[in-house]
């Protein structure tokens, strides 16, 4: 196995070139059929996290040392998340712009229409 040399395979534990590989060829019909069974989830999560974000604080009378290196990891794997998926996605955002350029300046023009029409909707 040849040592890794670039930052994005240091990052990474696995070849590049392979996990492109398969995000061409992911075929996400599996992961569409779950969430589609199960729409409940996201709500429930969506619910814990909430009340820990908000409740648990009130809760807790001072700070609790232990807890402050999990909530540090934590935030720091938020961080990373938000980090690779810019670096992810930026590319190829700014590469659909630049191959389509017509659709920013049709957003361009819907936005006066649209103001239009929510001024219409208020009796502005």
């Amino acid at each position: 196995r040849r040592v890794h040399g670039t930052l994005s395979e240091c990052l990474f534990f696995f070849e590049m070139e392979a996990f492109l590989a398969y995000e061409k060829n992911f075929v996400g019909q599996d992961a569409i059929d779950f969430a589609q069974r199960h729409t409940d989830l996201p709500v429930f999560a969506v619910a814990i996290y909430l009340s820990l974000v908000f409740y648990l604080p009130s809760r807790i009378s001072k700070p609790v040392p232990h807890l402050r290196l999990p909530f540090a990891l934590w935030n720091l794997a938020l961080a990373l998340f938000s980090v690779l998926g810019m670096l992810r996605m930026v590319p190829v955002l700014a590469r659909h712009h630049a191959q389509h350029p017509q659709h920013a300046e049709e957003r361009q023009r819907q936005v006066p229409q649209r103001e239009r029409q929510a001024k219409v909707r208020h009796g502005l």
